[in-house]
């Protein structure tokens, strides 16, 4: 006997929508935007854990501790003339990654109800 001899098929599966937070995490719904800003967040925040991590070890080699403190404590007494300047700099890095692990955690909460 020629012919179909398979089951049909089902197609339930495939007709429902899959879930609103894989497609974002896919790119297939939730734009660009979404992900340029969850990229940019990384970015900022592995840049300040590299800046920091650098000058911990900057310290370590000359025996100071390095111990992250508010603007304005004095850090380190010993790195020279470019420490006030460099420590504003980290803390500033630090309030900026701080915003944009914020940033982050709400684009991806933005993204589970998509």
């Amino acid at each position: 006997m020629r012919g179909n001899t398979q089951e049909p098929h089902d197609n339930r599966a495939e007709e429902m929508p899959r879930m609103g937070a894989w497609r974002a995490f896919a790119g297939k719904q939730a734009g660009g935007a979404v992900e340029y800003v969850q990229s940019l967040a990384v970015l900022v925040i592995l840049l300040y854990a590299m800046y920091s991590f650098g000058m911990a070890a900057f310290a370590h080699r000359r025996g100071e501790p390095f111990v992250l403190q508010e603007a304005g404590t004095p850090l380190l007494r010993s790195f020279g003339d470019w420490a006030p300047r460099s420590l504003r700099l980290l803390m500033l890095l630090r309030r900026v990654a701080l915003a944009a692990a914020l940033v982050l955690g709400a684009s991806m909460v933005y993204a589970l109800f998509i």
